[in-house]
């Protein structure tokens, strides 16, 4: 029983391998430039039976079943091609470029604007000031404070302050 479970799970399967065949073809632009990394979609009605995309010099080749009707060649900037006429060698697809118009494109200012004396930024809708002089007496206070840390601790000693000459 096992054996023949066997032998027919190999027959169908040398049966999908024989129906399955491969095509191949070439993609090219308008001035015969071979178009890398383009996508090649076979289909087989409206399902998806296979696909790959064409190589550096515009080559493909994808195995598909037997039932495959229609192939759909595709590429950023490019119209697509559909091809319902499907041979084991497709020969040379040509794309042509889309001739596309973008929409207008808004540059808006930075979020941080430094006025005279203070610096200006916006984060999420509010509105947060850093007034310079304030900014600086931080800055002053913060390295003062490390000046006399430093200061006090020479070579691993501890010393009072202002008793280190």
């Amino acid at each position: 029983m096992e054996r023949a479970l066997i032998i027919l799970s190999l027959f169908l399967c040398s049966i999908s391998l024989a129906l399955a065949r491969e095509i191949q073809g070439v993609v090219m632009d308008t001035d015969s430039i071979p178009i890398e990394f383009a996508n090649v979609t076979a289909f087989a009605n409206d399902s998806v039976v296979g696909g790959g995309i064409t190589n550096t010099s515009g080559l493909f080749k994808i195995k598909v079943g037997s039932d495959c009707n229609r192939l759909r060649v595709s590429f950023v900037g490019y119209d697509d091609v559909i091809l319902n006429s499907i041979q084991k060698n497709m020969g040379r697809i040509v794309l042509h470029k889309t001739s596309t118009t973008l929409q207008e494109v808004v540059v808006k200012a930075p979020l941080i604007r430094r006025e005279a004396d203070r610096i200006l930024t916006k984060s999420a809708g509010l509105k947060v000031t850093f007034i310079s002089g304030q900014l600086h007496r931080l800055i002053d206070l913060t390295s003062h404070c490390l000046k006399s840390y430093f200061r006090t601790r020479i070579l691993g000693h501890i010393f009072p302050f202002g008793s280190v000459t």
